[in-house]
C-alpha cells in the first residue's frame, strides 16, 4: 500500500521467461500510455489498484538496446 492506494505487482518477462528488470540502472525509459514513467530501483511495476479497467500499453527500452512492448488488459478488483 502507498498513499493509502492498493498496489499490483507485474514483472516483465523475455522470451525465455527471464525476467527484466525495470530498475533505473536497467532501463532509459518505461513508457505508460506514451507517457515517462519516473524510474527508481524497483525491478518490477507496482500497478495502481485504483487505475480505471481498460487496456494499458508499456513501453521499455534498456540500456542494452532493446525494445519491449507488452499491453496490460486492467479489470480492477471490486
Amino acid at each position: 500500500m502507498h498513499n493509502g492506494v492498493n498496489h499490483v505487482e507485474f514483472e516483465l518477462l523475455d522470451s525465455g521467461g527471464v525476467r527484466v528488470s525495470l530498475a533505473a540502472s536497467n532501463v532509459q525509459y518505461i513508457k505508460k500510455n506514451g507517457i515517462n514513467l519516473v524510474l527508481d530501483s524497483n525491478e518490477t511495476l507496482w500497478f495502481s489498484e485504483s487505475n480505471l479497467a481498460g487496456d494499458y500499453s508499456f513501453e521499455i527500452f534498456t540500456k542494452d538496446g532493446k525494445l519491449y512492448i507488452a499491453t496490460l488488459n486492467w479489470i480492477p478488483t471490486p
